[in-house]
Formats: structure tokens, sequence, C-alpha cells
């Protein structure tokens, strides 16, 4: 605990001093002046009546609630006392910056319809959160259109992010996602498609954490300007890190899948993290939601501010102490009183 307003002590210690010193003035006056008469009466064999036992009764009954009175007055004046220095408790924190960009990277060709769904779904729940962060999306397939730009509004986001939702939800499919996605030849050109997210970012000369979620199975079709591993070193040039979600990752203890390995030796190049979905659960919210939950905490985690010390006012037991004190006294004066 420390004290914010530590000079209160000395104020306190100014007025008991004056107060001590006019006290002491005010007595020596009073024993100068002339006694005035007095009105005592002297009576005979007083003693008889200090011996009787109703009144040592109420002599100790006297003496306990003086004292209880002292006590309850003392409490109050020393909690009075440590309010006035505003007591505070003291802690080291690192607080975390929200001036982070996050941009979906998503590839929409017709095989990554069910993972894409369920990021969107997620990501239009954990928009009701953000505070501070850029989000934008971009789909690409045989060539990439930025559905979203990097926006804080987060209304807007999670308007796009439910309309795009219902429309993938629809008999016909999403047009929204899918508009401007195939100007080029062949389809699921990854390498360009992530190129191009990395281009969505602005004023990459300003410190900020730059993030990109990849989803993509990594199944290229056709010529790509840029290939995988040259666009994610484009990506770490930037300082974007790069987190790849894969629904067709077929690695097991006695295969290794190449394209996926490729795949994830490209995001950790990154600084970044590789999710693995399996094929069967690649539609399942539940296993979607956690992979975004869990990126999403991972990227908050990991720009932090410089250690500031904080001070917070604990004021509440003192108050109480203080309150407890007041009725205290009250109580044992009207229990003096009568």
């Amino acid at each position: 605990m420390v004290l914010k307003s530590w000079w209160m002590l000395f104020a306190w210690l100014v007025v008991a001093v004056v107060g001590y010193v006019v006290w002491r003035v005010m007595h020596r006056k009073q024993r100068g002046a002339p006694k005035k008469h007095s009105h005592a009466v002297p009576v005979a064999h007083s003693e008889r009546l200090t011996q009787l036992p109703s009144y040592a009764k109420a002599a100790r009954r006297y003496t306990w609630l003086s004292r209880g009175l002292l006590a309850c007055l003392m409490l109050g004046l020393l909690s009075s006392l440590i309010l006035t220095t505003r007591p505070a408790s003291m802690a080291v924190v690192q607080p975390e910056l929200r001036n982070r960009d996050i941009m979906l990277c998503l590839d929409v060709s017709g095989s990554m319809d069910p993972t894409n769904q369920q990021v969107i779904a997620t990501f239009a729940k954990l928009a009701e959160k953000f505070d501070g962060e850029r989000v934008g999306l971009t789909a690409f397939d045989s060539s990439a259109n930025t559905v979203f730009p990097l926006t804080d509004d987060y209304g807007f986001v999670k308007d796009q992010l439910n309309a795009l939702d219902k429309e993938m939800s629809s008999a016909y499919g999403s047009t929204t996602l899918y508009t401007g996605t195939g100007e080029g030849e062949g389809s699921s050109l990854i390498g360009d498609g992530l190129a191009s997210c990395v281009m969505r970012f602005d004023n990459l000369d300003v410190k900020r954490s730059r993030s990109i979620i990849l989803v993509t199975d990594n199944y290229a079709n056709g010529a790509q300007i840029v290939n995988l591993t040259q666009a994610g070193a484009y990506a770490k040039d930037k300082g974007v890190r790069v987190y790849g979600i894969n629904p067709a990752d077929f690695s097991s203890g006695n295969y290794t899948d190449p394209t996926a390995t490729e795949f994830r030796n490209v995001v950790m190049a990154t600084d970044g993290a590789y999710y693995k979905i399996d094929y069967e659960s690649r539609g399942d919210a539940q296993v979607v939601s956690q992979v975004v939950d869990k990126i999403s905490q991972q990227e908050a985690t990991r720009f932090k501010g410089a250690a500031q010390v904080v001070q917070n006012d604990i004021p509440l037991w003192f108050s109480i102490v203080l309150t407890a004190s007041v009725i205290g006294l009250l109580v044992v004066a009207w229990r003096l009183a009568r």
C-alpha cells in the first residue's frame, strides 16, 4: 500500500502541534485566573456510597463505556487521517495496445465454402468485443477482391459479415464474397492472394501490429505471379504475421502432406502460427470457432505496451472502519447519557 497524498501526514502533525500549543496557553490562563466560587457540597462518609454494589456496577459500566468511546474516537481519527492521505495499491502492468490490423484472407474456391462460412460467422461475433482494432476482409480465387477494407467501424463490420453469412447459408451461395475473384486464369492462386492481402495494409511506416488470417487448402491451380513462399517472404518483409488455417491437411504419423508442409513452413517463417482442421470437421462451427478465437488471443498477447506503474485508490476498508467508528461513537455516547 502507498499513500498518494503522504504530505497530509505533515499537515496533520502541524495541526496537532498547533492545537497542543493553543491548549497549553489556554490552560495556563485558566490556572492564573482567580478561582470561582465552587458550588460543590462536601459529604461525609462518601466511601460508604462507593462501596455499594450498585455503585460499583455503575462505575464499571461507566469505565468500559468511556474506554469504548475513546476507542471509537481513536479509530475514527486514525481512519480519517489515512483517508486524507489517499491510500492506494501499486502494481506494474503491461497494457495491451489495441492498434492492431487484422486482415481476413479467404480462399473462396468451392472446396473452402464450409470453413469460410464458419470463419465469417465467428468473426461476426468477435466484432462485438473489438476495441481499437481494424479489421478487413479480402477474398481471392484467380484474382483478389477487397470485400471491405481495414476499418474500426464494428457495426459496419458486423453487418457485412452477417450479410455474408446469410448469403453463404442460402441455396444460391454468396455473390458478394465471390465478386471480382474470378478475373484471372486458373483458381486458388494462393501466392497471389496472400500478396494481395499484404498490399491491403496502409501506412506501413506507422508502428502497428499487422496480421493476416489466411484460410486455404493450398491447392493452387494455375500460373501465379508469385508463389506462396515468395508471398510469405513479402509478408515478413512488411512486418505482417500470417496465421494459417488449413482444412485439408492430410498429414499423419506415417504420411507427410507436402502441400500442407509448405503452407505450415511459410506461415511459421512470418512468426505466425499454423492450424490444422480435420477434413471431416472443416465445417464444424465449434472447431473453427476455437481456432479463430485462439488466433485472436495469440495476436492480442503479441503487441504489448511499455510497462507502467498503476496506482488505484483503496478507500473501501478505511471508509468501513470510519463508518463503524462513528456508529459506535453514537451508540456509546447514547449509552453514557442514559
